[in-house]
C-alpha cells in the first residue's frame, strides 16, 4: 500500500513501484465526491496544486501585456524598414501576437489608437470579422475608427 502522505515538492515525487499500480488503473471511477480519498488523487492532486498555484486574473493580464509588448517591440524593430505588408504580417512575432488570441485585442487596439500601426490584419484574424463597412475600406482613418468603436462596444479598454 502506498504511503498516504501528501507530496509537497517535486523532489518528493518519485516514480516508484508502489505508485505504479494506482497510476495505471484507468478503471477506477473518479467522478464521485470522494475523489480525494483515492490513492491516485492523494498522489497527483497535491503535486498539481504545488506545481500550478492559483494565479490571479490581474497577474495573467500583466503577463499577457508584457508578452505583447515584447513581441510588438521585436516585430516593429525587425520589420519597420519593410515595405511589403505580407512580409510584416508573416513575421514570427506578429504571428505569435495573433496566436495570443482574444487576450491580445486590448493591447492591439491601444497600440492602434496610439501609433496607427499595421494591426488590422491581426485584428481581423483574431476577431474573425471586420466591423469596417465596404464603403470605408480604403480610408485608413475610418477603418481604424471602426475597429476602435468595435472594441469599445465589446468592452475592451482602449
Amino acid at each position: 500500500m502506498p504511503n498516504e502522505e501528501y507530496i509537497t515538492s517535486p523532489k518528493e515525487m518519485r516514480a516508484s513501484e508502489e505508485y505504479l499500480p494506482y497510476a495505471l488503473d484507468t478503471t477506477q471511477d473518479l467522478s464521485h465526491s470522494d475523489v480525494n480519498r483515492t490513492p491516485m488523487a492523494r498522489l497527483v492532486l497535491p503535486v498539481v496544486a504545488y506545481m500550478f498555484p492559483p494565479i490571479s486574473k490581474s497577474t495573467m493580464e500583466d503577463d499577457m501585456e508584457k508578452k505583447f509588448n515584447r513581441l510588438a517591440r521585436t516585430w516593429k524593430a525587425e520589420t519597420g524598414m519593410l515595405s511589403r505588408l505580407d512580409e510584416k504580417y508573416m513575421h514570427v512575432a506578429y504571428q505569435q501576437i495573433i496566436g495570443m488570441g482574444e487576450a491580445a485585442i486590448p493591447f492591439i487596439l491601444r497600440d492602434l489608437k496610439e501609433t496607427r500601426g499595421h494591426w488590422l490584419w491581426a485584428l481581423r484574424a483574431i476577431a474573425g470579422e471586420s466591423p469596417v463597412p465596404q464603403k470605408n475600406a480604403g480610408n485608413l482613418s475610418k477603418v481604424i475608427e471602426a475597429w476602435l468603436e468595435w472594441g469599445r462596444k465589446r468592452g475592451y479598454v482602449i
